[in-house]
């Protein structure tokens, strides 16, 4: 099945990236505060959390992984617990959150080719460019382009 993993690829694109997870680690949708934006200094709006470290990514890729959805749901489960989320639920939110999120991930994975290096923007996930675009076009692209005129 295809999954989101924490990758470096990318980082450092923005001022703002952060990579405190393990490299290749799966990754999940994180708490995020009830104002803010992407870019503010939190960063909440902006990452993904690893299921092993509990820590913030801001880059994230697709990856094939052979597991079942009924493995990838107790490896969430495992992470929500390790990260103390869940002490005051009950065991049915438990596994409607679980279900919820782990069916979400699937499914935006899924609609990703793998390899892709991807952002979170506040509820949007989007590709990053491996080459981000540049800031004015070369001179060299610019005298082809005239000459064609």
């Amino acid at each position: 099945m295809k999954v989101f993993v924490a990758t470096k690829e990318t980082q450092g694109q923005r001022p703002n990236d952060f990579f405190f997870g393990t490299e290749g680690e799966l990754v999940k949708f994180g708490s995020e505060c009830d104002e803010g934006s992407a870019d503010d200094k939190c960063g909440c709006h902006r990452c993904m959390i690893g299921f092993d470290t509990n820590k913030a990514v801001t880059t994230f890729k697709v990856v094939h992984m052979n597991m079942t959805m009924e493995k990838y749901q107790a490896k969430y489960r495992e992470s929500l617990i390790a990260s103390g989320w869940v002490k005051l639920m009950t065991e049915k939110e438990l596994d409607t959150w679980v279900k919820e999120d782990t069916k979400a991930l699937v499914h935006y994975a899924d609609v990703v080719s793998i390899g892709i290096p991807l952002e979170k923007r506040g509820n949007a996930i989007q590709i990053r460019h491996l080459d981000p675009p540049a800031k004015t076009v070369p001179k060299t692209i610019k005298a082809q382009h005239k000459a064609k005129a």
